[in-house]
């Protein structure tokens, strides 16, 4: 039977929770959190459920857990919750909830925000111990500050608070963020910001016990990296282990303080399936019974569907009804690296923009699924969104080629190669990079391509040691 990962995966247990909640199936990218699993039948507690994941993830604590891609955002969001969180709603929207903030104050001009704890939060072991109001402090300096946050990807949501600049560095301390005591965090913003608490339902905005942090290492790196391997947090389930390339272990928090929200299952295991053959692997042991939720091959859809049935709503799982294909809100770019010739060049840029074919990217990536292709930073369900805002977001080759040649290269003449970084773990990737090489070839670009593993991806991204980059974000 073919197995998830390496052989030092642990042994899959046939009788468990799929005995309890049913099968689902998840199309690849799907989001959905771990702490609200759809149950297809009346649930029964403990026992074990299995949940494939599409690769190692690049980090699970609040750090950089949501530039992770989702794997990471999923085993991050079962372990920490922050002042508030999102609720799916039954129109399909989601709802900022209150977490470990029971309510919270604005004042009239939108820029001081005061939240109100809960008593009854408490850290897992071996931290143990109330979550206070200091912990966001602790949490959102270490996270803005560039000395102690080990190049973090997602502090630019704390951007609008005192003390920090636009990017979300803060290497002063946020002179906005003050714990009046352990129950009462007080937030100055820079500028009204009604919307703040939204903002802070990312998991960068988690508390993180400061005690904890700083036993772990005698620099800000060493203390980051061991935290990252073992984060302790507040959420309805611990770590129980991570073997990397292999598997994540989850078990319930005893200690969790939201009766209501907790574990449905005693312990959950993610088996990593990273690679190419990963998603065919998935298929192949959910149908054998080791999965209870797996991603599934696009070939494959049809046929999960006429056995399985689809899902009425698109997120929920009934019996009859276990294949989610509800539409969810996903950016995936590509990334030039300014800072390197040609591309400091904008007509260059420009011109690439227009030769690429995002439609044959979308059909590569969705054939199934029809997907509004972006024409501006601001999604058509966000308000704000400005149909048109990029002029040259559009797919046209004699534009691109003239645009080409304003930059200089006329039919790519004197134009040096393009190095093309694309992460490996999903299928589709390979096929948009060829998809975009031959784009570019079209107008005279001679394209390379590099495949890596997505943490070593980012590592490359965020050095700057590349020219343009595939990236995905959730």
């Amino acid at each position: 039977m073919p197995q998830p990962a390496s052989s030092t995966q642990r042994p899959v247990r046939r009788h468990r929770a799929a005995r309890l909640f049913g099968l689902a199936l998840i199309l690849l990218a799907f989001a959905l959190a771990l702490p609200a699993i759809a149950d297809a039948a009346t649930p029964v507690a403990g026992g074990l459920l299995t949940f494939a994941l599409q690769g190692d993830p690049a980090s699970i604590e609040p750090l950089n857990a949501h530039a992770a891609g989702m794997d990471g955002k999923q085993v991050c969001q079962a372990l920490f919750w922050g002042l508030v969180r999102y609720r799916l709603q039954a129109d399909g929207t989601l709802a900022t909830v209150p977490a470990v903030a029971s309510s919270w104050d604005v004042d009239a001009a939108a820029t001081v925000f005061t939240f109100h704890l809960r008593s009854d939060v408490t850290f897992a072991a071996p931290v143990s111990r109330e979550v206070r109001a200091q912990d966001f402090v602790y949490a959102w300096n270490r996270a803005t500050n560039p000395a102690t946050n080990s190049g973090s990807r997602t502090s630019y949501v704390l951007a609008p608070i005192e003390g920090c600049d636009d990017a979300g560095s803060a290497p002063n301390g946020l002179s906005g963020v003050k714990a009046l005591d352990d129950h009462t965090l007080q937030v100055t913003l820079r500028y009204p910001f009604a919307d703040f608490p939204t903002a802070l339902a990312s998991l960068v905005a988690a508390p993180v016990p400061e005690e904890y942090v700083q036993s772990l290492g005698t620099t800000a790196d060493a203390r980051n990296k061991a935290f990252g391997e073992k984060p302790v947090g507040n959420g309805p389930y611990v770590l129980g282990s991570w073997t990397h390339g292999s598997q994540i272990v989850l078990v319930r928090n005893p200690s969790f303080w939201d009766a209501a929200n907790a574990g449905k299952v005693a312990e959950i295991d993610l088996p990593i399936y990273a690679g190419a053959a990963g998603l065919e692997r998935q298929w192949s042991d959910f149908q054998n019974g080791d999965l209870d939720f797996a991603a599934l091959p696009q070939a494959q859809i049809p046929a999960a569907i006429a056995t399985y049935g689809k899902s009425s709503d698109g997120y929920t799982v009934t019996p009859g009804g276990q294949v989610l294909t509800g539409p969810y809100g996903n950016t995936n770019f590509i990334s030039f690296n300014c800072l390197k010739a040609p591309l400091d060049n904008v007509d260059v840029r420009r011109a690439f923009s227009l030769a690429v074919d995002r439609q044959a990217i979308s059909d590569i990536e969705r054939p199934d699924e029809p997907r509004q292709l972006a024409d501006d930073i601001i999604p058509p369900s966000v308000p704000g969104h400005l149909p048109g805002a990029w002029p040259y977001a559009h797919h046209d080759q004699t534009a691109a080629a003239a645009r080409l040649a304003t930059a200089g290269y006329p039919g790519g003449v004197g134009l040096p190669t393009i190095a093309f970084l694309y992460p490996t773990g999903v299928p589709a990737e390979e096929a948009i990079a060829n998809q975009v090489k031959t784009d570019l070839e079209a107008i005279g670009a001679r394209v390379t391509l590099e495949a890596l593993d997505l943490a070593t991806s980012i590592s490359r991204i965020e050095s700057g040691a590349y020219m343009m980059a595939r990236f995905r974000s959730c």
